[in-house]
Parts: C-alpha cells; sequence; structure tokens
C-alpha cells in the first residue's frame, strides 16, 4: 500500500511527497510482519541493477524499497530508491526545498549512505566546499506527519526515526546538535517519539547538556516535557532522561505546568508513566500544584484570556487558555478524559478533587465524555 502510494505521488509529480513517504518507509512498516525479505547475496546484484536504471531516467524504483530501506545498500541504492535524477534537475530541486540525499538517507535511516556521503563531505570540506549537514528544510508542510516544516535538519530526523550511527555521523560531519526547529532542538525531537535508545546515547556524548533549555514555540516547553507530553509508551525515554540528569522537579513550561501535569495532559499516557514520576523523590508533593503565568508575558496572557472569555469571546484558543489559571494535573487529566491516569493521581496521588480553577470548575466540571466517562466519574466522586 506504501508501494503504491509512492508510485502514485511519483506520477503526480509531488517529488517532494514520494520521497518523504520513501524516507518513512521503514518507520512506517516498523514492528509489521514482512514478506518482502530478500535472498541477501542477490540483494546488492539487483540494486546496483535498477540503480544504473534509475540514472538512465528508467525504472520505479520500488521493487526494492523494502531492500534499500534501513541502513541496507549504501549510497547507489540510496540514489535508486529516491528515484535520483541528473544533476541540473537535483540540484533545483534542493534549491527548491533546501535539503537533498543526505536528509533523504538520515530519515530513511540508510548508515551506509550517510556514513559515504560524510566520506564525500569530509573530502569537500578539505577541498575547500562545504556539506550539507546543517543546511536546513525551506518548505513548511505540516501535512506530512506534523514536522516537515522550514528549518528542519538531517540531524531532526535522524533523532525522530533513524538509529544511532546515523546520528553519530552526522555530528562528526559538523552537524549542530543545538540546531532548532519549531523550537526543538535534536534531543527534543528524540524526547518527542520516545527514542529512549538515541536520548542515552546522545547523553553520553553530551554529559553537560541543559536539560533546562526551552522551545520558546511551545509555551516554554523542557526536553522532559517533550518526552512526556506526546505519545503513548514514554517510560523508557523519560527514565533515560531522567538517569541522565534531567530534573523532574523542574516547572516544564511557562504557564508553570509541571511533570504531573504534563502527563495528565497526555491522552495516550498510561499509569505505568505516572506511578514512576510519583515515586521519583519530590514529586509527589507538586500532586495539586496550580497552573500559573511563569512570566510576566504569559501573565499577561492569562488574564487577556480570561477577560475577553468574560465579555464573551467564544474562539476556541481563547477559550482554552482562560481555562489555565490554577489548573492542577488532575483537572488536566479530567480534560483528557483519561480515567487511568485519574485514577491513579487520586488514589495513589492524593490528589485533591474539590479544587477550583480561576473558572469556577472542579475536575468533574471538565470532565471529557467518552468510554472511560463512566469510570472517570466514579473516581472524582470517590467510587460513588
Amino acid at each position: 500500500m506504501i508501494d503504491d502510494k509512492i508510485d502514485y505521488l511519483w506520477s503526480l509529480g509531488k517529488t517532494f511527497d514520494a520521497r518523504v513517504f520513501t524516507a518513512l518507509k521503514p518507520w512506517l512498516m516498523r514492528g509489521l510482519p514482512t514478506s518482502e525479505e530478500p535472498d541477501k547475496g542477490q540483494g546488492r546484484q539487483q540494486v546496483a541493477t535498477i540503480s544504473e536504471e534509475s540514472k538512465a531516467g528508467g525504472g520505479s524504483g520500488s521493487e526494492i524499497n523494502s531492500r534499500t530501506s534501513g541502513g541496507k545498500g549504501g549510497l547507489a541504492a540510496a540514489r535508486a530508491l529516491f528515484r535520483w535524477r541528473d544533476d541540473a534537475t537535483e540540484a533545483a530541486e534542493t534549491k527548491r526545498t533546501g535539503v537533498g540525499l543526505l536528509f533523504w538517507s538520515s530519515a530513511n535511516d540508510n548508515v551506509e549512505a550517510v556514513l559515504e556521503l560524510a566520506k564525500e563531505a569530509k573530502t569537500n570540506k578539505n577541498g575547500g566546499g562545504s556539506n550539507e549537514s546543517n543546511i536546513a528544510l525551506r518548505l513548511n508542510r505540516p501535512d506530512l506527519f506534523g514536522i516537515f516544516l522550514k528549518s528542519l535538519t538531517a540531524l531532526h530526523v535522524a533523532a525522530y526515526f533513524a538509529s544511532w550511527p546515523v546520528v553519530e555521523a552526522l555530528l562528526e560531519m559538523g552537524a549542530n546538535p543545538t540546531a532548532l526547529t519549531k523550537g526543538l532542538d535534536p534531543l527534543m525531537a528524540m524526547a518527542t517519539f520516545g527514542r529512549a535508545d538515541n536520548i542515552t546515547r546522545w547523553c553520553e556524548r553530551f554529559p553537560k547538556w541543559d536539560f533546562s533549555r526551552r522551545a520558546k514555540e511551545t509555551v516554554g516547553m523542557t526536553v522532559l516535557g517533550a518526552a512526556i507530553l506526546f505519545g503513548p509508551n514514554k517510560l523508557d525515554a523519560v527514565k533515560a532522561l531522567v538517569t541522565a540528569g534531567a530534573n523532574p522537579l523542574e516547572l516544564l513550561s511557562d504557564v508553570s505546568a509541571t511533570v504531573l501535569h504534563f502527563v495528565a495532559t497526555n491522552k495516550d499516557a498510561d499509569e505505568e508513566l505516572v506511578r514512576y514520576l510519583l515515586e521519583l523523590p519530590g514529586v509527589r508533593a507538586l500532586i495539586n500544584t496550580p497552573c500559573r503565568g511563569r512570566n510576566l508575558p504569559w501573565k499577561a496572557i492569562l488574564l487577556a484570556a480570561r477577560l475577553f472569555v468574560k465579555m464573551g469571546a467564544k474562539q476556541a484558543l481563547l477559550m482554552e487558555i482562560s481555562e489555565w489559571s490554577k489548573l492542577t494535573p488532575l483537572m488536566f487529566a479530567a480534560r483528557s478524559g483519561n480515567a487511568a491516569v485519574m485514577k491513579v493521581l487520586v488514589e495513589e496521588g492524593g490528589a485533591d478533587t474539590q479544587l477550583r480553577n480561576t473558572r469556577g470548575h472542579t475536575a468533574l466540571g471538565m470532565l471529557v465524555g467518552g468510554e472511560n466517562a463512566l469510570e472517570a466519574t466514579r473516581v472524582l466522586l470517590g467510587g460513588v
């Protein structure tokens, strides 16, 4: 199905879109059984043949998608996989998008291709040329997995999708470890996708990393916040960060949100992550901490939102922000409708079910409906 989509995008002339899906096929297929396991002894010969066809402008290349993804085949296979064309055409494409083969091979976790490109880059650098490890995406395509935005670098896509050897190769090439895309540095990218393996190796390479760096474009979120807030199965990533030195008692955003606020906001969070956080020294004391602005700009934003809503404003964003002041972790869990998290916060963390936010709402008043609504209501009513 993915191959069909890739071929369809190519037929429409949507080169960038086709390469996104080609690059991310290993990630999209992770954990799934495949019937396309080739004979390893024959794979290289087939790759070489198709590569020659690709250079000549023939062949779709879709036959080798599964055989060159995830580190197999090297640079020749990468060119075939991404249907690399003549130098002039690809130079124009790179000028338009800002990225080239290194970017796509990094997203594809093609270790061999990245290492070969790293060698070429070293030669170019010695000869006075430059490499593309710090060249950033020039397009804004939020419709493509929500991450293909301006300023995205090869190191970012490797942090999201690739194994450590690719990340390390890019760093050795001189990739900037503090480069930002939408306020996120590469470690924050790893945390967002729960890449505990890459997080551990990154922190070993950068033992003095500043875990308090904030993503200004995401309410001042820290790397620990990024690990907790998004997606399921984040326990290992959070453990890796805490082990490396991230402070679980630090306020993780500009609205004074704690680790418990963040885990309660994540609709995909599970009770095991909540229990782990509650067991960390000092975290249980944060159970009823209310949200408030950490700095003057955010204090002003929260106040203005409440005033506009009070005067009758109905915009969704204003309505949302107007609720934030004095929200406790339990209130956030009620808003996300996560009964499992609410149960742990109340029964094991001792969260107060009667507290109210600035607009006078309790957790019960904020409860979101859904399949967990009945269980969540029972928790908030003390088991009634």
